[in-house]
């Protein structure tokens, strides 16, 4: 992706779009691949990367890369769009091949088989 000249002052909603870019970007999967939860970017004023997402395995060092530039512009926007994160819980990723992307789920309990993952919040 290339990132055209922004000046002084970029653009909101430019930075904005490249930062849910780069989040379905880095969620696209296939169903043998695995999944992790990328950590929130701490001064992210989008208001996207303020969040732990799920991104393809492999992809962090990347998703880190473009995450920071992401960051860093956002911060000479007008605007700062601040992430409200569930911190409550805690949450593992995994492919959904029907979907093609990396997705949350809240802590995963499999079935005594270890093979159908079944959704809880209570789960421990």
């Amino acid at each position: 992706m290339l990132f055209g000249t922004l000046g002084a002052c970029a653009s909101f909603a430019s930075v904005r779009k490249d930062a849910v870019d780069l989040v379905a970007d880095v969620r696209a999967c296939k169903a043998a691949d695995t999944c992790v939860m990328m950590p929130a970017f701490d001064r992210d004023c989008t208001g996207v990367l303020g969040c732990p997402f799920p991104i393809r395995a492999g992809r962090e060092a990347e998703t880190v890369s473009r995450g920071d530039d992401i960051v860093e512009r956002s911060r000479s926007t007008n605007e700062c769009a601040t992430a409200f994160c569930d911190t409550t819980v805690r949450d593992t990723a995994m492919c959904d091949p029907a979907a093609g992307r990396c997705v949350v789920v809240p802590l995963v309990a499999f079935d005594a088989g270890g093979d159908a993952p079944v959704f809880s919040r209570d789960a421990q």
